[in-house]
């Protein structure tokens, strides 16, 4: 496979162990079409991405309805979003404090303002 665009960022060092009731944030990286296999080694393409904490991954898309744009899968399971999508990466981006509960409301909250009809 080729190298990732991900690979032309800085390295940063391990990530630091969590402080106890802490919870990992990851962001997982998807190619949206099988282009990205010739292109991203050029640092570019078309992707899509997903947070996960406590178990579950979320992530953003569009549609003609007028409700919430914002999604839950299992995290890093491509078949869930669709064919032309291909997992790439996990990037670790730090930890919450935040509880499994407090991740739902504020999802649901944040689902309010980014509706299926307004993703560009």
């Amino acid at each position: 496979m080729f190298p990732s665009c991900m690979s032309l960022l800085p390295r940063r060092a391990e990530p630091r162990p969590p402080r106890p009731g802490q919870a990992a944030v990851v962001l997982n990286v998807y190619d949206m079409y099988w282009t990205n296999w010739y292109t991203a080694g050029a640092g570019v393409g078309v992707f899509h991405s997903g947070v996960q904490v406590h178990g579950s991954e979320w992530a953003y898309g569009g549609h003609p309805y007028a409700f919430t744009g914002v999604f839950e899968i299992t995290p890093r399971d491509e078949r869930e979003l669709g064919e032309q999508f291909r997992f790439r990466q996990s990037v670790h981006i730090g930890y919450t404090d935040f509880s499994e509960e407090e991740v739902r409301r504020l999802v649901n909250e944040l689902g309010k303002q980014f509706r299926g009809d307004r993703h560009v």
